[in-house]
């Protein structure tokens, strides 16, 4: 009798054990933290990060971001299907969650639906963490626009060390715009300025599509010093004379600053004009900046600019293809959760850069 006495304690005290770790995962799995024990501390760490950074996130947000961000950490470490492209699916195999493969997809879908993964919140943590407390200097934004899967995406970035690091997105479509694309960009600007720590000097980078009277107008209104380079068949006034911008004389090999420039026939935004035609080109830059800037923006300062921009664009395009962004295929709400993925993301590639 007393040894069936001593077995039934011993399994009793075992059922009590079993009970106890049962609870305890369950405790763990409803507050979300059901972690594979070998990405706990990592998922800690940014956690601690995130919470820190940006306290108003909310606790479900900043523990998905943190789980999503390990996650492309460990593509980033291995092989990736589809030719090295991004796949939603790829995602939440590699979601550092003890749990079955259908609970982890329905945790990415519930992130990439969650309202809170806009760019209003977003791009301020990004900006935060891409330029650090005291930013100094010049700070260069530059703005490009690409497709991914056939959808338009605008994208802006800060240049930091020779490294551009992606802060804001505007995904749309053109079927399904209520708006033109000349609104969504000036408010993608407009974001970005307000998320700016103050003290910093930015300065919007952009090519030639974005040399429009209105854009030059809105940058003007805002007090935001914009270089952005201009179409040599665009025609300006200088003094009493009217040109087009191909037709300003230069020297090659020699920057020339041409000062109070009547920019478009009709609109007469007044803007310098750089030009500047090295003997390598192809063709030369027509740099805009605004009128009396050349104390802030030096006529060096403006071609050194633009010609980081020609690093940056390749930049760019590294990051899509380091991402494996170009693989992406979303179907339903593809716009916004197109532009949520892309915003988280851009965290794990900021934080893993940083790192």
């Amino acid at each position: 009798m007393s040894r069936w006495r001593d077995v039934s304690a011993v399994a009793s005290a075992r059922s009590t054990r079993s009970r106890a770790a049962a609870a305890a995962d369950a405790r763990r799995r409803r507050a979300g933290r059901a972690f594979d024990s070998d990405h706990a501390p990592t998922i800690d760490r940014v956690v601690a990060l995130l919470t820190t950074t940006a306290p108003d996130l909310g606790r479900w947000l900043t523990l998905g971001l943190a789980l999503l961000t390990v996650a492309m950490l460990q593509l980033w470490r291995g092989a990736r299907s589809g030719h090295g492209g991004l796949t939603l699916c790829a995602l939440s195999r590699t979601l550092p969650l003890d749990e079955s493969e259908k609970m982890r997809s329905k945790r990415l879908y519930r992130l990439l639906r969650n309202p809170a993964l806009e760019g209003t919140i977003m791009t301020p943590l990004l900006v935060r963490l891409a330029l650090g407390a005291h930013p100094q200097g010049w700070i260069p934004i530059v703005v490009d626009q690409t497709t991914i899967r056939g959808r338009p995406v605008l994208m802006a970035g800060l240049r930091v060390a020779h490294r551009v690091l992606p802060v804001a997105f505007a995904c749309y479509e053109y079927d399904t715009m209520r708006t033109s694309q000349n609104v969504i960009e000036q408010a993608l600007l407009l974001v970005i300025t307000a998320c700016l720590p103050p003290g910093c000097k930015p300065v919007f980078v952009m090519d030639r599509g974005y040399a429009r009277a209105s854009l030059l107008t809105a940058l003007r209104t805002i007090n935001v010093p914009f270089l952005i380079r201009g179409r040599a068949q665009t025609m300006v006034r200088l003094g009493d004379r009217r040109l087009s911008l191909g037709r300003l004389r230069r020297r090659a090999g020699r920057a020339c600053r041409y000062l109070d420039v009547a920019y478009q026939d009709r609109a007469r935004e007044r803007v310098d004009v750089v030009v500047f035609h090295d003997r390598t080109f192809k063709e030369p830059w027509f740099l805009l900046v605004p009128t009396g800037s050349a104390a802030q923006l030096s006529t060096e300062d403006v071609v050194g600019l633009y010609r980081d921009r020609m690093h940056i664009e390749l930049t760019f395009r590294d990051w899509k293809t380091h991402l494996g962004v170009r693989g992406l295929r979303l179907e339903v709400d593809a716009a916004p959760r197109l532009g949520r993925l892309l915003l988280a993301l851009s965290l794990a590639y900021i934080l893993a850069i940083l790192a």
